[in-house]
């Protein structure tokens, strides 16, 4: 009987793992060249596209257009006379995000009515954000004073004694008075027959209500007396503001509501 010895033989893990280790280092420096020549993912050599996208994000506009009025200064009120011309001078509007935007007007303006008259202006932006702005057209009732019926010279008062004149408005208002031709015709005709005479204007106002308010309003019809005696002739070197000492003028509140003109001659 023959025995038979057979070897059994381990593997050579250490050589083994040396080879992995030396093929890992290749390859390692091989994607590395390839990497340095362009040829890695997004490489300039590379054949494979690479797409970028670019991802913009907008914020919300919640704010409105801002709307200029046309003309200075004062452009958001306009005062007129009965009979003027009125042209809009219109607005501009300016978005934040959109630049200049168009503004649409509305209201009409009737110059042969006295009153007071909106026009709006509204804007819109892309976003929808809306803005108003809105002008006043105030269209007054001044009257024109016509010539006297009768001769200047008769309406002038005894020689010695000046003439003078007493206007008396309504409550809260500078309008003038309907009889104002009629009142004023002895001073007008004086001043104009005497060259060295000038209109002296004072106005008043009753006791109730704020005094401030009361003072201004006051001032305003002695301005409104003043400009209607500049529109027949007067120069304004010639009308002279006196500020009574007690604007309340008198307890009567009708009787108080008033402007006093004048005559003060200059020898």
């Amino acid at each position: 009987m023959t025995d038979t010895n057979e070897a059994y033989s381990t593997p050579h893990w250490a050589g083994f793992q040396r080879l992995w280790r030396s093929v890992a280092i290749i390859l390692f420096i091989f994607l590395l060249l390839m990497w340095l020549l362009g040829y890695g993912p997004g490489g300039k050599s590379c054949q494979v596209p690479v797409k970028c996208v670019e991802k913009i994000v907008t914020a919300p506009d919640w704010i409105a257009p801002a709307i200029t009025l046309n003309t200075s200064p004062d452009a958001s009120v306009v005062r007129l006379t009965v009979g003027d011309d009125y042209v809009d001078a219109g607005a501009a509007a300016v978005d934040n995000i959109d630049g200049e935007v168009t503004v649409t007007t509305s209201g009409m303006v009737d110059t042969n009515t006295p009153g007071e008259y909106k026009i709006t202006y509204t804007v819109t932006d892309a976003a929808g954000n809306t803005a108003t702005k809105t002008r006043t057209v105030v269209v007054e009732n001044i009257a024109k004073v016509a010539e006297p019926a009768v001769p200047p010279e008769t309406l002038v008062t005894e020689p010695g004694i000046l003439p003078e004149a007493r206007l008396y408005f309504d409550l809260d208002s500078d309008e003038l008075p309907v009889d104002i031709n009629l009142t004023l015709s002895a001073v007008i005709s004086y001043l104009r027959l005497n060259s060295n005479a000038t209109a002296v204007v004072s106005g008043y106002h009753d006791p109730s209500g704020n005094y401030a308010y009361n003072q201004d309003l006051a001032k305003r019809r002695a301005q409104r007396v003043s400009k209607l005696l500049q529109e027949i002739g007067v120069s304004t070197d010639r009308i002279v503001f006196v500020k009574p000492v007690e604007t309340t003028g008198s307890n009567v509140p009708e009787e108080a509501r008033r402007v006093d003109v004048s005559i003060r001659r200059q020898e």
